[in-house]
């Protein structure tokens, strides 16, 4: 089994308006909503680029937030405009001690990315207690006029989450997840 490490970098317009600077633009604005609505508790960004989305937790609240991604320029990138992030350099996979310090866990866009069997392999570690934060594609077809995939898609993601037992709530391209009673209150209104 290779290394799932296909991501594919953003367009250089988001970099400039995301990440240099810093606004939450359409393509953020489900996310944001759901980051607002979450407790004060550690979170981990998997896969987490450039770390925007985690500087957008750490604007909604949430104090201690680490950024785990493989790309080492991402990270460089990450640790000049964003601070108060924790910024690791590598994959997940390898740095499953990290799940067990985080209660929240932001995952964009990244299943489809690698794939079923490698989802599982992630989703096992995570199945405790928790919240989880997913993004995925909007409709069923790229913007080549070919089918997602299924991870890409809100079903897939969902189905994926609801295998492990986490609640379920839907904010567009946001899914926000939770297992345990503790956690679960984030679902409310």
């Amino acid at each position: 089994m290779s290394n799932p490490s296909n991501y594919v970098s953003p367009p250089r317009y988001q970099k400039d308006v995301n990440i240099k600077g810093k606004a939450i633009t359409d393509d953020y604005k489900d996310i944001w909503k759901v980051l607002k609505k979450l407790p004060d508790l550690p979170a981990l960004d998997i896969a987490g680029a450039e770390g925007f989305i985690s500087h957008l937790a750490r604007k909604a609240g949430i104090r201690d937030v680490t950024c785990i991604e493989i790309g080492e320029n991402k990270i460089k990138l990450g640790r000049k405009h964003f601070i108060g992030i924790k910024f690791i350099c590598g994959d997940i996979f390898s740095h499953f001690e990290l799940v067990r310090k985080s209660e929240i866990f932001i995952i964009s866009r990244f299943f489809h990315n690698i794939g079923p069997e490698w989802s599982e392999k992630l989703m096992e570690a995570l199945n405790r207690p928790c919240i989880i934060v997913a993004r995925h594609k909007r409709g069923d077809k790229r913007e080549n006029g070919r089918p997602r995939q299924p991870l890409a898609m809100r079903r897939g993601v969902v189905k994926l989450l609801e295998k492990y037992g986490f609640r379920i709530r839907a904010y567009g391209d946001t899914v926000l997840a939770a297992k345990g009673e503790k956690y679960e209150s984030c679902l409310a209104d």
